[in-house]
């Protein structure tokens, strides 16, 4: 250590000269002009496919109608959209669901498979396959029945067999 000037220097001191800039230090080099390639149009592709991805199918706004009206068991914004409850005292909520397919049925309806995820009765969550017919009724879409997958379409007495 050392004073000088009134101020304690530490440790060694380098000449003046090693604090000088030097102009290549400035100087751009072509690696710094790299053009930089376009990833547009891979970036706009990409772009389109998980907005299709996630937006689901054209049945996916009815079943949100659906099964949000089920969990509130409002059975005014029901009839809109139903012909059939999916009582969640009995059933369940279904908390978050996914469109897996849709099969075309014999009369002129649909059976929209969904994957589900479920909060039952008992508190528990499950992921659940289920199975929404729906048919147009008066011009409109409109859940007919929900079952579970590994249920057959013709078990009458069903929880989810169409009110009368």
């Amino acid at each position: 250590m050392q004073i000088a000037n009134g101020r304690l220097q530490i440790g060694m001191s380098l000449p003046p000269s090693h604090f000088k800039l030097h102009t290549s230090d400035f100087t751009p080099q072509a690696s710094h002009f790299r053009r930089p390639t376009s990833d547009f149009p891979l970036l706009v592709a990409l772009l389109v496919l998980s907005v299709s991805a996630c937006s689901g199918s054209a049945e996916r706004p009815l079943l949100e109608r659906f099964f949000s009206a089920a969990r509130l068991r409002d059975r005014t914004a029901l009839a809109d959209v139903a012909t059939t409850a999916f009582e969640p005292r009995e059933r369940g909520t279904v908390l978050s669901f996914d469109v897996v397919s849709v099969q075309p049925t014999v009369t002129d309806g649909k059976d929209v498979t969904v994957s589900a995820r479920l909060r039952l009765p008992s508190g528990e969550t499950i992921d659940r396959a289920l199975v929404v017919s729906e048919r147009q009724i008066g011009g409109q879409w409109m859940v007919t029945a929900v079952r579970d997958a590994s249920t057959p379409a013709s078990s009458p007495g069903s929880p989810a067999s169409p009110r009368s």
